[in-house]
């Protein structure tokens, strides 16, 4: 499936909200965090919330890590980006670990089971680091 279709993307005020589709397998990590990053950047948003409550993939550590590295080389830091996850609770432990990873390298990620929480989250106007 193409990033394109995997993904609704739209803008509410200055939060991009990137809804992955009912029934959507695994996506390429790179084509989907490259098509969400593009869409920030043309919107000039630094902040986004993913819904992937209805995502069935599983977890893949050397995309994960792959995504990362694209993550960090566009410069999404914790100065100025945050990322909310909200996942499904299947794969709430998986998003949770990746969560950590993204942490230690810098990128501002939560993961979340409530998006009510993931958008007070990201429309906080300190950044606190995750509990």
């Amino acid at each position: 499936m193409q990033p394109e279709t995997l993904v609704e993307l739209h803008l509410e005020g200055d939060l991009v909200v990137a809804r992955v589709k009912d029934g959507a397998e695994r996506p390429d990590n790179y084509e989907y965090s490259q098509t969400i990053m593009d869409f920030c950047h043309n919107n000039e948003c630094s902040r986004v919330l993913l819904d992937e409550r209805q995502g069935t993939w599983g977890r893949n550590f050397f995309e994960d890590y792959k995504m990362l590295d694209l993550l960090v080389s566009r410069g999404v830091d914790n100065k100025v980006h945050r990322v909310a996850c909200v996942a499904s609770p299947v794969r709430f432990r998986a998003v949770r670990d990746f969560e950590i990873m993204a942490r230690n390298r810098g990128v501002n990620f939560r993961a979340f089971d409530n998006p009510d929480e993931a958008r007070a989250w990201l429309k906080e106007k300190t950044l606190k680091p995750p509990e």
